[in-house]
This record gives C-alpha cells, sequence and structure tokens, in this order.
C-alpha cells in the first residue's frame, strides 16, 4: 500500500494490524491477566463482564477462557459497526454457554448494562475518551457489583515510539489524542476509589516504520503529506532518541489500573 491509500477506510485495520505485528503487548497481556486472575486482580469470581471497545475481540475468547472461568453473561460496547458484528458472530459461536449482548455505540451515551456487572475491562481504548474519561469512569463505576472492578490498560506513554503522536502535534501542529498512562493516572486520582498499578514491561520492533506507525501514533487518518511529515520526524528525531535493543527493538510499558468502589482484600 502506498502513502496516497493513509487515508482510505481501512487505515485502522491496517495500522492496529502493524501494531500488533511489531508489539509484544497482547502476549505480555495475557500472561499477566492469566497469572494473576485469581490471586492479585480478583477477577476469576465474575460471572459477568463488560468490555468496553473491544474491537473485533482477538483476544476476548482467551481472556474469558484464561481468566473467567464462571462466566455467564459477556457484554460489549463497541462503536465501530464492522467491528461491534465480527465480535457478536465470534463471542455467539466460540461461547455457547455465555449470553452474549453487544451495544453498537459510543460509551459516552450508553446507559449502561442490564444488570450490575463483576468486571468492566477498557484495554487500550483511553485515548478515545481523552476529553471525557472522569465522566465515563464515574458512569462505569456505578455499573459495577459490590466486589466488582475496572480494568484499564493503557500505554505507558514512556518511549519515543508511543511518544511519536505528542510530539509530532507539538512540533507540526497535527491534531493528536496524546493521552497515555500518566493522563488517566491523573484522573483517576482526582476519584474516591480504590485505584492500584500494575506495570508490565513489552517489546516494540520500530525497525523500518512505515505509514502504518505514523497512523496508530495519532490514532486518525492521515493525508499523504502528514504521513510523509510523520515518517520524517520519527526517523531523523524521534527514533535516534530512543534506547534500541539489536538495532531494532525497543523497550515500551503498558499499565494495567485496577479500579476498586472499596478495597476487596
Amino acid at each position: 500500500m502506498q502513502h496516497d491509500d493513509v487515508t482510505s477506510e481501512d487505515w485502522y485495520e491496517e495500522s492496529y494490524i502493524d501494531f500488533c505485528r511489531r508489539s509484544s503487548h497482547e502476549a505480555v497481556l495475557m500472561d499477566f491477566l492469566t497469572t494473576h486472575a485469581s490471586g492479585t486482580l480478583d477477577i476469576s469470581h465474575a460471572s459477568s463482564l463488560l468490555s468496553i471497545g473491544p474491537g473485533s475481540g482477538d483476544l476476548e475468547v482467551s481472556i474469558i477462557n484464561r481468566c473467567f472461568p464462571k462466566l455467564t453473561n459477556y457484554f460489549a460496547v463497541e462503536l465501530n459497526m464492522g467491528h461491534a458484528n465480527t465480535l457478536a458472530e465470534i463471542m455467539t459461536k466460540e461461547m455457547p454457554n455465555v449470553e452474549v449482548k453487544i451495544w453498537n455505540e459510543a460509551v459516552q451515551n450508553f446507559p449502561g448494562p442490564p444488570q450490575k456487572v463483576d468486571v468492566v475491562m477498557m484495554t487500550h481504548m483511553a485515548y478515545y475518551l481523552h476529553d471525557c474519561l472522569e465522566e465515563v469512569v464515574r458512569k462505569v463505576m456505578g455499573w459495577l457489583s459490590p466486589r466488582g472492578a475496572l480494568l484499564l490498560t493503557q500505554k505507558g506513554g514512556k518511549n519515543g515510539a508511543i511518544h511519536m503522536g505528542e510530539m509530532l502535534g507539538i512540533k507540526y501542529d497535527i491534531p493528536s489524542k496524546r493521552f497515555y498512562a500518566p493522563e488517566v493516572r491523573a484522573v483517576l486520582n482526582q476519584q474516591k476509589y480504590v485505584v492500584e498499578e500494575f506495570a508490565m514491561p513489552m517489546d516494540m520492533n520500530i525497525k523500518d516504520p512505515d505509514w502504518r506507525m505514523a497512523c496508530w501514533s495519532l490514532h486518525r487518518k492521515l493525508t499523504a503529506e502528514e504521513a510523509e511529515t510523520c515518517l520524517k520526524f520519527l526517523k531523523e528525531e524521534v527514533l535516534p532518541r530512543c534506547q534500541i535493543r539489536d538495532g531494532e527493538v525497543e523497550c515500551c510499558e503498558q499499565i494495567v489500573f485496577k479500579v476498586a468502589l472499596s478495597d476487596s482484600k
């Protein structure tokens, strides 16, 4: 695909696939959830789960099988219609003993699930809520059962490649949703909830970047000119500052925030 195609409707899918190919974040997150579901996180008891912004459900079935053995109700809110439809098909097929209900709308407009839920998951999607996360968190916490918890996962924002969007926005005045773990932490610290943080290192392969990396750094479609500007800046000013291993891999970080109504320990 050439730069002229950056503005096509495939930009998100293409850039997300590229991000997953370059990053170990999914494997690291899955290992963390699996290891701590019945211990530190205390989520294995859950019979109901609400997933906000799960996309097409790449990780949903694996997460449920490994972390939620008692699940009977699965709810999801997904803004992208194509992803919502794919998610519904996958969950209905793979989870025949679980009641599945999916809403195709923005969580900002979602009135809530039909019942209190034990766990809410928001995985790498908080940057979409950069201007309303505080409001959404308050809503979500009102949907939890007494022992329930919100698991919110977001990029740490401590490495050069992930910070590319912020640096580009400042230098070239390109609009960007600069919203990573520090911004999430600031919002959560304003609330009267019990918040725990778990940091997980992950690898990001940043060798031979193309327009896809520019797209997922800014979280939106780009014009061909913007893509060229982004990549030039990435190669000449961002990557030289990164601590790169083996000539192509940089260590990054993602943070899981566990937010509870009270300390259940």
